[in-house]
């Protein structure tokens, strides 16, 4: 009742954390940039309208639409890019001055999301003059938010699919550890239980998917059939391949009575690994830039946290119910090796699931703002924070418990020892505690990956926002404003504070820094201090330098550079980069944080396994030095040392 509690008080802190100005950015087919540019302002209406996407398109479901101010269709065809699934292009008839919204919706050839949004173009009177009709909305996107009902669908999928990891990880490399008079009957009902918790998790997970696929249906409006054909529907489809090759195996295992599990349980969890990678090839890891390595590392995260969790649920099933008929040292040869054993899995484990956590949350999330400036970022740190616990509980079973309980168990045979028996009721209290947390970390992390990342933004928050920034040159203050700063059509003010002399004339000067060749000019007029323009300069999303170009004297000339990130209309800038290219760039620091990640991780199995791993390595040797911790082995501070 208690864990119940906590876990709905840790889905309402995600639901609050990433509803508070969350924002679309990469990660579902959002709109990147249009030609004509979104906002823009022309001459005349254009013969056709092309739209660049952030993901390949499922075209069955992708529609774009056109509607003048009269609520008329000037839109003709639409065609998708047989070279290219992330554009769509639409044919349009003739239009008047005035104004055209263009709306579109797509579903994801990635994930299977459907997003929609509008944006506007405004046409011109013949003398230039703006049309005298209502201005539409402004450029809007919708649907990207996180669903309920599939993020519990994907907690359920994950806390089964860590069972059926565990289970069956557990029962080749855990029970083949037991020893002494129970260790084959002790082996026999491990795995018996281990075989039930499988097929009971294969049960769920079935239960699960079906909700799953009702629930796509639903969010895409349309027929399980038409699902099924999406490359969604696909990896939906082989990932249940792969867990009907589990099943095989278990009910296998069931009907032989084996006792150990040997080659069936081997190619069972082979199966079941790849289900896990059919899970990784939807996820947020395969849109974008890097796509392969991006699957790869979430692959290796989603793997490693199935192993940990999984078989510590396990291991909490051993400790609460070991096997009444067995003696205290029979079950001291049970739960002993079992926890070496274990504890070795869970360091190697922990390592990778660390290392490749650091790297995906790099890959998804632009920069240090966005944790907590975006929905993404929120749900992430309220992520980390649960972790914090976890790793603590973790490492007081690893490094203090379990050592405690490796020396006193041998005690036992010999003398008259209560030690053991407490120490495997507290083993019972902390486990149930890790594992708590552990369902908490499940419960975010199902959330977390129904919120777009931040990865591909041109803001912190991925919203576009009025640009201000003010350079000192010498005596000379220089303050740009670009108001949206999106692409398409945009105000620029210019104000000069200071001794700036005479100015005979200041002019922005445009340069793409983001692969294209476009450079513009724009003349200023002057009112006061304050020199103003606007025009359609920025025509797509990315990184852009604005030269402030001061003309004080015909012999001095003063040029002030700004660099100004362009949001798209879904917040995302272009990226046109390939699957086995690098996810993101690799600047001086974030090889540094990847290098220092990776021998934190090294360091923490060798300090882990090294030095007597049945001691709890050199952390435990460390931490047994420690008053605090000292107590925890022989009760009322005395230890009870092997020869």
């Amino acid at each position: 009742m208690r864990l119940t509690v906590a876990l709905l008080l840790i889905l309402a802190a995600v639901a609050a954390l990433t509803t508070r100005e969350a924002a679309p950015v990469l990660a579902h087919a959002l709109l990147v940039r249009a030609e004509p540019p979104v906002n823009a302002t022309l001459a005349e209406a254009p013969r056709e309208l092309t739209l660049y996407f952030s993901e390949p398109l499922e075209r069955k479901f992708s529609t774009v639409t056109v509607v003048d101010q009269d609520g008329a269709r000037p839109d003709q065809a639409l065609q998708f890019d047989e070279t290219d699934d992330t554009v769509a292009r639409v044919r349009l008839g003739a239009a008047g001055p005035g104004f055209l919204v263009v709306s579109w919706e797509t579903v994801s050839v990635v994930d299977g999301h459907r997003v929609s949004g509008s944006y506007p173009l405004t046409i011109l009177n013949a003398d230039g003059s703006l049309p005298n009709v209502t201005a539409p909305a402004a450029t809007s996107v919708e649907g990207d938010e996180a669903r309920p009902g599939l993020a519990l669908a994907k907690f359920v999928l994950l806390v089964a699919g860590c069972l059926l990891v565990g289970s069956l990880l557990f029962m080749l490399a855990v029970t083949s550890a037991f020893r002494g008079e129970a260790a084959v009957e002790a082996s026999a009902v491990s795995n018996r239980r281990c075989l039930n918790v499988a097929a009971v998790a294969l049960l769920v997970i079935a239960v699960a998917g079906v909700a799953e696929l009702l629930l796509q249906s639903s969010n895409i409006d349309a027929g399980l059939r038409d699902v099924l054909a999406t490359r969604w529907g696909e990896r939906w489809l082989l990932r249940y391949v792969a867990l009907g090759v589990s099943l095989l195996t278990v009910v296998l295992m069931l009907r032989r009575g084996s006792r150990q599990g040997g080659v069936p349980a081997a190619i069972g969890l082979a199966a079941a690994a790849a289900a896990l990678l059919m899970m990784s090839s939807t996820s947020h890891a395969a849109a974008g830039a890097g796509a392969f390595w991006a699957t790869a590392i979430d692959f290796v995260h989603l793997f490693a946290v199935s192993v940990w969790i999984g078989m510590l649920g396990m291991l909490a099933l051993l400790f609460l119910w070991p096997g009444r008929e067995w003696p205290t040292e029979a079950r001291q040869g049970v739960l002993e090796p079992a926890l070496q054993r274990f504890s070795a899995i869970a360091v190697v484990s922990l390592a990778l699931l660390l290392l490749a956590g650091l790297y995906s949350a790099g890959i998804e999330v632009a920069r240090l703002g966005d944790l907590v400036d975006s929905g993404y970022g929120r749900a992430l740190l309220l992520k980390l924070l649960l972790i914090v616990p976890l790793l603590a509980v973790a490492g007081y079973n690893a490094y203090v418990l379990r050592p405690a309980y490796a020396t006193t168990s041998e005690s036992a045979a010999t003398r008259d020892d209560e030690r053991p028996s407490r120490l495997e009721r507290r083993f019972g209290l902390t486990i149930r505690l890790e594992l708590a947390l552990a369902l908490s970390v499940l419960l975010v992390a199902a959330f977390l990956v129904q919120i777009t990342p931040t990865r591909g933004t041109g803001s912190s928050a991925g919203v576009a926002a009025v640009y201000s920034e003010s350079i000192e040159v010498g005596e000379l203050g220089v303050a740009l404003t670009v108001d949206p700063a999106r692409p398409g059509f945009n105000s620029f003010e210019v104000a000069l504070a200071g001794n700036n002399g005479f100015v005979e004339q200041v002019r922005l000067e445009f340069f793409d820094r983001s692969g294209g060749t476009s450079e513009s000019r724009l003349d200023l007029e002057q009112d006061g201090e304050v020199y103003s323009g606007q025009g359609p300069f920025l025509d797509k999303p990315g990184d852009w330098q604005i030269r402030v170009n001061i003309r004080q004297s015909r012999d001095s000339d003063l040029s002030v550079p700004f660099d100004v990130a362009v949001v798209g209309p879904g917040g995302t800038v272009d990226d046109r980069a390939g699957s086995f290219d690098t996810p993101v760039s690799l600047t001086t620091t974030r090889v540094l944080i990847a290098t220092l990640g990776a021998l934190l991780a090294t360091a923490l199995v060798f300090a882990s396994l090294g030095g007597g791993s049945r001691e709890g390595g050199h952390i435990g040797a460390v931490l047994r030095r420690l008053p605090l911790f000292r107590a925890g082995r022989g009760g009322r501070g005395s230890v009870t040392r092997r020869e």
